[in-house]
């Protein structure tokens, strides 16, 4: 499932974030990125390679389908034998521009904090970096 876009949002308020460990049946791992962009819209959702929420430097983000808001709390096994997820860091963020190739985003996660700036790369990643001018 392709994540929903939105063209703009002008004025962020503080969301909930949730950086979750993903274990999968195979003994691998990774992690889920899921950021609020409302009260009541699905979770926008991005797979990771490392935990971001221990230091400041830029990392990829892959975009995944949107997910749901349980998420935001849930911990344990995923329904069709697709591993299990741990909560590895929560926070807030406010999400301040979200378009196809650019996220802008103001985020409170752990040991990460401060304005970052996602830009989609040719492999659809997006490469996100603190960021001061928004």
């Amino acid at each position: 499932m392709a994540p929903t876009i939105l063209a703009s949002m002008p004025d962020p308020k503080r969301l909930p974030t949730v950086l979750l460990r993903h274990d999968l049946p195979d003994g691998s791992y990774h992690f889920d990125w899921m950021l609020a962009r409302d009260d009541h819209c699905p979770l926008l959702t991005f797979r990771l390679d490392r935990d971001i929420s221990l230091d400041n430097q830029p990392f990829e983000a892959q975009p995944i389908g949107d997910h749901r808001r349980t998420y935001l709390d849930y911990e344990g096994p995923i329904s069709g034998n697709r591993g299990s997820v741990s909560r590895v860091a929560v926070g807030w963020c406010g999400l301040k521009k979200v378009s196809s190739n650019e996220i802008k985003l103001t985020l409170d996660l752990a040991h990460r904090t401060g304005n970052l700036r996602g830009i989609r790369q040719s492999d659809g990643r997006f490469l996100f970096a603190q960021h001061e001018n928004h």
